[in-house]
């Protein structure tokens, strides 16, 4: 009676609920249940006795589970327990998931709490070898570096597991997983790494990391975030835009013209170029795809054969059927996000459009060899401020640097890249020391003041000195910063009060190793300050800061005979990525850290390190360093003797422009009135007219250099 009243109950509770199940998944017997493990097939099942109707939404859900999961290969079933018990299963209420009569995971029931729940969970165990899940930045870091030259890497962060954006994830996953790298975390501290703020995301983010072009280890993989909510659709249409050409070129009527962005709701940017600056305009190009990959398209327009407004240098186009290109004349690159947005936000933004009738000057295009070229470049329309810096010539010069002030030259030219991204640093150092009394700012145009240049034997550019005391002088070779200028013009005006009878270069050695801060932290920065002292560098790698007990032992080791013999420093691998390429030339495989190395550069280039049995602290040290003075420490390598020289030899500028025009580099020196001297002076005015004609010979020659 008790078990007919049972299963009367269980046929009422199944009668309420089916009815809310549209797609039903499978009802297995005990048989079936071992007859659909032999098929080797993926199956995901729910063991059940619970007769009470607290289990119709989960089975709800399950339903809507079902036809999703077997577009991938995946079948839904449910046991009943009631009918017969199955060992280990049935009991628990768990739903687990089986390839053939294999356990590969068991999911509380609380934890598939929705379809996407269930979803998102069964792929991310299908996947586990496709998808890494990390709780560590570190790991992130890692992956990144195996991917390189390799494959591209999709890095997703997502609030929790089991909802809606994992799921989203997980199904990209399914379909391009062999084909990138995607990596999966719900730690934010991981995502805080890569400047991603709290406050600017809700429950997820993806990004799309470019590795697969990245042939140098040590350089980054660019990366472009979806800017859109994490969907199957928006992550789809996402990396068919990672997957278009970064330019493409287009040579016949811009209104015919399609490409992928287009079909995908995205406007198209075409940078206007012809034979002669296609080079130039390739880079311009690549630039702006870069920095707005995901948002619009972008394609060089040849100008040749079409009917393209003189003036122009942009072309714009929407998305929308039938719109009309619109033509503009910009003269940077960074007013072209301008047109990125709602349509009509050409008047909004006050960009005014091209007419037929409106000719122009089109901007000059300069070729840039490097980033700093090109960053020189966009910025070639900013206004300097020299307001505050003396500019000198041959008159001029000798007279203020043989004053009672304390002055600092800088010596440029205007056509050289990097003289004028320097520039712009030596103008923030004269702001700061407006306030400083005795301090002189100035500079000197190579380019126009060859002989001053040539006397002071100055044929590096960009090139600063400290002129102080009339006839001394303090070269400054740091880094090319605001920062590190201003920092030594400081200190050298200390060192310069209490020196007064040193000479400059004892000085600057003083200065120089002062700044370093010992122990202070190695970067590609102040790099030079170590070497310049031919000792050996005594490094400690360290992956982020220095613990204290590492502070307290580091510091140790630089008092007394171990400030004479080493360089001491620390190089942290998050600060400055470029140091696991040197670890990676040490060791044959990245060991653990931290790790200290002591690099013998300038004598027999020995690199030995301290085994890493061995603590980082003084007594260890000492002992590791005493057996490598009595050679019984064996290096772990060996550096190359190759002299690392720069790619070109050095160029004489003013010696070239000699060559091609004799005496032109050679600065006309006023001559005491003589016979001789007006000799001379009649000679210069006979020649006064060809020198007009060479001028813009001599115009075009500065360029080339």
């Amino acid at each position: 009676m008790e078990a007919l009243l049972r299963c009367f109950i269980t046929t009422l509770l199944w009668a309420a609920v089916l009815p809310l199940m549209k797609t039903a998944f499978q009802e297995l017997s005990y048989h079936d249940y071992l007859g659909s493990l032999d098929r080797g097939k993926l199956l995901l099942v729910y063991f059940s006795h619970d007769i009470s109707s607290s289990i119709s939404f989960f089975l709800e859900e399950l339903n809507k589970s079902v036809e999703p999961l077997q577009d991938y290969g995946i079948s839904v079933a449910k046991v009943n327990c009631i009918e017969r018990e199955v060992p280990t299963y049935c009991g628990y209420e768990n739903v687990y998931l089986f390839k053939g009569n294999i356990l590969l995971r068991m999911f509380p029931k609380d934890t598939l709490f929705d379809v996407h729940a269930i979803i998102a969970n069964v792929l991310f165990t299908v996947l586990f070898n496709e998808v890494k899940y990390i709780t560590l930045f570190d790991e992130f870091e890692k992956t990144e570096i195996e991917m390189k030259g390799k494959r591209d890497l999709v890095f997703a962060y997502v609030r929790a597991t089991g909802i809606p954006e994992h799921r989203a994830v997980m199904e990209a996953a399914f379909v391009y997983g062999t084909k990138y790298q995607f990596v999966l975390t719900t730690e934010f501290n991981v995502l805080a790494h890569l400047g991603v703020k709290e406050s600017d995301i809700f429950s997820a983010v993806l990004f799309f990391s470019h590795c697969k072009v990245v042939s140098d280890s040590t350089q980054s993989c660019r990366s472009t975030i979806l800017e859109q909510s994490l969907t199957t659709l928006n992550i789809h249409r996402f990396f068919k835009l990672m997957e278009a050409p970064l330019v493409t070129v287009v040579d016949k009527d811009p209104g015919q013209a399609s490409n992928v962005h287009l079909e995908l709701g995205l406007p198209l940017v075409f940078i206007i170029s012809q034979k002669n600056t296609y080079e130039v305009d390739k880079k311009t190009a690549e630039y702006l795809a870069w920095n707005l990959r995901g948002k619009v398209g972008v394609s060089i327009l040849l100008r040749e054969n079409l009917n393209i407004p003189l003036g122009a240098n942009i072309a714009f186009r929407r998305p929308e059927e039938g719109s009309a290109i619109t033509f503009f004349a910009f003269e940077n690159i960074e007013e072209i996000s301008s047109l990125i947005g709602e349509p009509g936000n050409e008047e909004k933004m006050k960009i005014y459009e091209l007419k037929n009738e409106d000719v122009k000057i089109r901007p000059e295009q300069d070729a840039q060899d490097d980033e700093v070229a090109e960053a020189v470049y966009r910025d070639r329309k900013r206004k300097l401020t020299l307001e505050l810096i003396r500019l000198l010539n041959d008159k001029t010069f000798y007279n203020t640097i043989s004053g009672d002030n304390y002055t600092v030259v800088l010596f440029y030219v205007k056509w050289e890249a990097m003289s004028m991204a320097f520039l712009q640093s030596f103008i923030e150092v004269s702001v700061k020391l407006k306030q400083t009394p005795g301090v002189l700012m100035a500079m000197v145009n190579c380019g126009e003041w060859t002989d001053v240049c040539s006397k002071e034997n100055v044929t590096d550019l960009p090139h600063t000195r400290v002129y102080f005391q009339k006839e001394k002088h303090l070269i400054y070779n740091g880094v090319l910063g605001t920062e590190g200028l201003y920092r030594f013009i400081v200190m050298s005006q200390i060192y310069n009060t209490s020196f007064p009878k040193h000479s400059g270069t004892d000085i600057d050695l003083t200065i120089s190793y002062d700044l370093l801060n010992s122990p202070a932290e190695i970067t590609v920065e102040n790099l030079p300050l170590y070497l310049q002292y031919q000792k050996p560098l005594l490094i400690l790698f360290s992956d982020g800061k220095l613990g204290e007990s590492e502070k307290i032992e580091m510091s140790r080791l630089v008092k007394g005979k171990y400030k004479e013999a080493f360089c001491t420093c620390w190089l942290n691998l998050r600060n400055t990525p470029a140091g696991r390429g040197i670890l990676q030339q040490y060791f044959s495989s990245t060991p653990d850290l931290p790790v200290l190395v002591l690099v013998d550069v300038y004598d027999k280039g020995y690199v030995f390190a301290l085994p890493s049995f061995h603590a980082i602290g003084k007594e260890n040290v000492l002992h590791w360093l005493n057996m490598i003075d009595k050679g019984i420490e064996k290096p772990i390598t060996l550096l190359s003797d190759k002299e690392w020289s720069p790619p070109l030899p050095h160029y004489d500028f003013l010696a070239m422009m000699d060559a091609t025009i004799p005496n032109f580099a050679s600065q006309k020196i006023p001559i005491h009135f003589s016979p001789l001297a007006r000799e001379k002076d009649e000679d210069e005015k006979m020649e006064t007219g060809a020198e007009l004609k060479g001028q813009e010979r001599r115009s075009k020659r500065r360029l080339e250099l």
